[in-house]
């Protein structure tokens, strides 16, 4: 049975590991890089992972609570301040890229990850300044071992 009560921490580490690692994301990114938290005055472009459990299938022909087997919602959010689009889907894509193999994630098995859709968000504010957000939306499956 895992340490942890959730998988998201794991998760979140196994996703940070592998983005963190590859120098050619991080020459993309500014000095603000890969977060969990939006910093109050972030340097762009920077990515943002958000990572949820919106479901939980349980163990297959198991009871309630046995047999760990979530479902992990992976948002993974490109702010940027160019011109256009091209840099945040160039960040986003090479994002993507990376985590087109499930992670290796401490006490479980990762099994399957799919890409369901990316949604651009031209032209907002993030704490008074205007940007580009593109949000990459993943769902990664584990298994308790």
């Amino acid at each position: 049975m895992s340490v942890y009560l959730t998988p998201l921490q794991p998760v979140a580490d196994a996703l940070y590991g592998v983005l963190l690692q590859d120098a050619a994301l991080t020459a993309l990114l500014s000095s603000t890089g890969v977060v969990d938290d939006i910093p109050q005055d972030p340097a762009y472009p920077f990515l943002w992972v958000e990572v949820q459990e919106p479901q939980q299938w349980g163990g297959f022909g198991t009871k309630p609570g046995i047999g760990v087997l979530p479902e992990i919602g992976i948002r993974l959010h490109v702010y940027s301040q160019f011109q256009g689009m091209a840099e945040a889907y160039g960040i986003l894509t090479r994002a993507i890229t990376l985590l087109a193999d499930p992670p290796a994630v401490v006490g479980f098995s990762s099994w399957a990850i799919f890409h369901d859709t990316t949604i651009t968000l031209p032209d907002e504010a993030l704490n008074g300044v205007k940007v580009k957000e593109v949000v990459g939306v993943l769902r990664l499956y584990v298994e308790e071992q």
